[in-house]
């Protein structure tokens, strides 16, 4: 039987990613996988009917919006310079040093004309393609469904916070680091993190042991 709905508790902000560690009234330093879904409830002070509106609002000051950290836009100049990385440019310009150094003025002419065909095509061709995706990642903005104030609602996926309560139906994707609540038959497909091809079955019990997962 396939599950029908998953419950996560939000655990980072992409923004500002860390390792959660929970200390018990015990004194005891754990991972919050070695947690009890109550025990990590009480920690982020939320519950299965989520944040309310404010407490999401006081925690996205915190933590910023859930979207990862933005590369820097290459410049003009940047794709420009980037034309010149090619053994063929290389080559070239290497026959028309030879051309212009032995007198053939014409054929330096010629190769050079050709070489700045070649990085004024390859530029406008590699500007219009940061455009496009730039255009595209505005157009693709994705959702997820939250618990808040006792409710399911969908909001954009970077103004979800820790603590946030997430809910998980088949085919969606995982919009943040989270520890899972409640399941029934849980697998998920992580072949672009581990390069298997086959669902790996998760839990929502605490795991006592240490493991490699952080």
């Amino acid at each position: 039987e396939s599950y029908k709905i998953v419950l996560c508790i939000v655990l980072n902000s992409s923004n500002k990613p860390r390792n959660i560690y929970i200390t018990l009234n015990t004194k005891r330093v754990m991972q919050v996988y070695q947690q009890t879904a109550e025990e990590v409830f009480h920690f982020y002070k939320t519950g299965k009917g989520g944040l309310t509106d404010q407490e999401a609002q006081e925690q996205r000051k915190i933590y910023g919006k859930n979207i990862l950290k933005k590369e820097k836009k290459l410049t003009i100049v940047t794709i420009f310079l980037r034309q010149f990385k090619s053994f063929i440019v290389y080559m070239m310009l290497l026959a028309a040093i030879i051309s212009f150094a032995f007198n053939e003025i014409t054929d330096g002419i010629i190769i050079s004309l050709i070489i700045l065909l070649n990085l004024v095509v390859g530029f406008f061709q590699e500007y219009k393609a940061e455009k496009a995706i730039d255009a595209l990642k505005k157009l693709t903005k994705p959702y997820a469904t939250v618990m808040r104030n006792n409710k399911m609602c969908t909001i954009p996926t970077e103004e979800i916070v820790p603590g946030d309560v997430i809910v998980l139906e088949e085919g969606c994707s995982i919009p943040a680091d989270a520890r899972i609540i409640e399941n029934i038959n849980l697998q998920l497909d992580e072949s672009t993190l581990t390069g298997e091809s086959i669902s790996v079955t998760k839990i929502s019990e605490q795991v006592k042991q240490e493991t490699m997962l952080q």
